[in-house]
């Protein structure tokens, strides 16, 4: 199993701010990061 979160949206809801479908704010992506290994270890 790899070791890797990809920090990709599926939906980009703000395009005039983020023109990419990439998450570049490092507390969201510290947010992100807590929520996919909380599920993880739960699973």
């Amino acid at each position: 199993m790899r070791r890797q979160i990809a920090y990709g949206s599926i939906i980009n809801i703000r395009p005039r701010t983020n023109n990419s479908m990439e998450i570049f704010d490092p507390v969201i992506r510290t947010q992100i990061d807590q929520i996919i290994l909380n599920l993880l270890e739960n699973s």
